[in-house]
């Protein structure tokens, strides 16, 4: 069964390197393949939800120490995040139209784009100190309006909710601003 994402306009760096690959590599494979600093990544998380409530029920201070070791976290994956986004030096970089958790639109009018063609990733959300490294599948490539859809083929589990956790962030951020921008609207009226 096919499972559904929705996706979301937004706009972020991805460096996709063409390959002569006939099949999908297998997660083995990429397990092996992943460059170290996107390994570190993936490790830093927010403390877990049960953590964080175990600690908060000790009192403020505690509250204020998860509040700080998620934030130092934040700032940790952000820099690396930079650092892995710095060493692809704009080669085979391009810039997402949408993103969701089965893949992602580019718009270019490369010929190197042809469908069926399995593409090396690394897709960053520099706001939120994502770095992802996969594999995927050009799906389609569409001449007249350049637009190129790519879906995630070989992804770690992990790295999937990542991508949905960014694309749900933002979604909630341009929703809240929205409903700031009516009840600014509402309120001049």
């Amino acid at each position: 069964m096919e499972e559904t994402y929705f996706s979301v306009g937004y706009n972020s760096p991805v460096q996709i390197e063409f390959t002569d690959l006939t099949e999908n590599p297998d997660e083995s494979v990429l397990g092996m393949e992943i460059p170290p600093l996107f390994r570190i990544s993936d490790t830093m998380e927010h403390l877990d939800p049960g953590t964080t409530k175990a600690l908060k029920k000790y009192g403020t201070e505690f509250s204020r120490l998860v509040d700080q070791v998620n934030s130092y976290t934040d700032k940790i994956n952000s820099i690396l995040c930079y650092l892995m986004h710095r060493e692809i030096d704009g080669k085979n970089e391009f810039t997402t139209e949408t993103v969701s958790g089965a893949g992602f639109t580019v718009i270019s009018g490369s010929s190197e784009f042809r469908p069926g063609r399995i593409v090396r990733l690394r897709l960053f959300f520099p706001e939120y100190g994502i770095a992802i490294y996969c594999y995927g599948k050009i799906e389609s490539a569409d001449p007249d309006s350049s637009r190129v859809v790519i879906e995630f083929t070989t992804i770690r589990d992990s790295d999937r909710e990542r991508v949905i956790a960014a694309v749900t962030r933002y979604q909630q951020q341009l929703l809240r601003k929205r409903a700031e921008e009516k009840a600014n609207s509402n309120v001049q009226s």
